[in-house]
């Protein structure tokens, strides 16, 4: 089973740098997976399984459950007499041997045999249990001097990782909410003024845009939460080994080696943050400026491609930005951030299936006045007719997936009224399509 007699100390703290790393970057569902897959390898007990509470109906649901280090269905069990609600109610709960006879209630235990068991608690920022890691075995355990600590590591951040899935739950149902009465509003608001129409548009972008920033952050946060807490549980274990006067140079220098490897993780993982926030700062706020700034457009393009990160991630397109270094000009910033997100989104939804791989390039270049913007995708196409009805406003061939029909009409819009130019698109059926724009600038 536990196959500790095998591990060094200086093992076991390789392994859990492992591990962290490994599952670091990952959320959700799969990171559960990767732990208790990973604490399977480290241990060998025979089910190990993560659980979340549920105080109304006093039962755990598991997040994720192993046998032999293999993952099967997840289920639903009741507290009261297990060791599972001694574990969430007191941090942790051990037993090395026996329990079968100290639980015989826990019908779990009884059918599998279980002899011991080690539950460490899951816990909320008040401290207060919400579930719980837990490692099962049909044979008894020597010891969990190492085990304990190890897992209470993984706790904490298997704890972070379920208010972050909580926090994006509530956030996820708030944007559905806000959706919904968008889309009950806008039936409404059909007869209203043109620009009460693009400002709610606008809001509704924006407010996409800050529920993929807040997703995006989770990954480099997350990453620092683990590698905090492996620092904090390396500094403990250095500060007794100095007190104890055991302290080698070979546990010294892996000390030392082993936080610089995780401190650079977590520093690239920070600056991928600060890069996001920058972005959604830049970005956010010239939604609301009227005025004109200078812009070098290639740079601005990145931007925009950083902001919708969230909705290309979960895509197999590539956006190539071939706007030359130097193309600088004086304009309303946010104007183009609305131009490219609608371009981009109407090829995401209308030009290629979901998952389909696709292309996207985007160019541009200025001349005495006149910004001259190429577009172009090589999706599926369109026909005449869809070609002479995309810029009307309420246009969608695709409402079954969220669109609107303000999209490409914004574009349009932009384009030609506010900005006097003139907007083409040029497309067939299995083609591509290609969108010449002109702007005063």
């Amino acid at each position: 089973m536990l196959e500790k007699k095998m591990y060094t100390p200086e093992d076991v703290n390789a392994i859990i740098q492992n591990i962290a790393l490994g599952v670091s970057s990952s959320s959700g569902d799969e990171f559960f997976e990767k732990l208790v897959h990973h604490l399977w390898k480290l241990y060998r007990m025979k089910y190990i399984f993560v659980g979340l509470l549920d105080e109304k109906e006093e039962t755990v649901g598991t997040l994720k459950f192993c046998i032999d280090g293999e993952t099967t269905a997840n289920f639903s069990y009741p507290l009261e007499g297990t060791p599972c609600k001694s574990a969430i109610g007191r941090e942790n709960c051990v037993y090395q041997n026996n329990v079968k006879e100290a639980f015989p209630q826990d019908v779990f235990v009884q059918e599998h045999n279980i002899q011991s068991y080690i539950g460490i608690r899951l816990f909320d920022s008040l401290k207060k249990g919400i579930g719980l890691i837990a490692c099962l075995d049909s044979a008894e355990i020597d010891s969990t001097l190492m085990m304990r600590p190890t897992m209470e590591i993984f706790a904490s951040r298997a704890s972070a990782e379920i208010k972050r899935m909580q926090a994006e739950r509530d956030l996820e149902k708030r944007v559905l909410e806000r959706t919904k009465e968008l889309e009950e509003a806008l039936e409404q608001i059909k007869e209203q003024s043109h620009k009460q129409l693009l400002e709610t548009e606008k809001m509704a972008s924006l407010g996409a845009m800050v529920a993929g920033f807040t997703h995006d952050l989770n990954t480099p946060i997350g990453l620092s939460i683990t590698g905090v807490s492996y620092i904090q549980s390396e500094n403990k274990r250095l500060a007794k080994e100095i007190e104890k006067g055991t302290l080698s140079k070979n546990s010294l220098q892996d000390y030392l080696e082993n936080g610089t490897k995780m401190i650079d993780t977590m520093a690239k993982g920070l600056d991928h943050a600060k890069e996001l926030v920058r972005s959604f700062k830049l970005i956010s706020i010239d939604q609301h400026l009227d005025d004109e700034k200078s812009i070098y457009l290639r740079n601005y393009l990145d931007d925009i491609l950083l902001s919708l990160h969230f909705k290309l991630k979960h895509t197999n397109i590539s956006i190539l930005n071939k706007i030359p270094i130097s193309l600088e000009i004086k304009a309303h910033a946010g104007m183009f951030f609305q131009i490219f997100e609608n371009l981009i989104m109407n090829s995401i939804v209308h030009a290629f299936d979901e998952q389909e791989e696709g292309r996207i390039e985007i160019d541009a270049n200025y001349d005495n006045g006149l910004l001259n913007i190429n577009y172009k995708d090589n999706g599926k196409g369109m026909d005449k007719e869809i070609m002479e009805q995309m810029f009307d406003q309420f246009y969608t061939t695709k409402k079954e997936r969220g669109s609107s029909g303000l999209g490409m009409y914004i574009v349009y819009d932009l384009v030609v009224n506010q900005s006097g130019g003139n907007i083409e698109v040029n497309s067939e059926r299995g083609k591509g399509s290609e969108f010449t724009i002109k702007m005063k600038i």
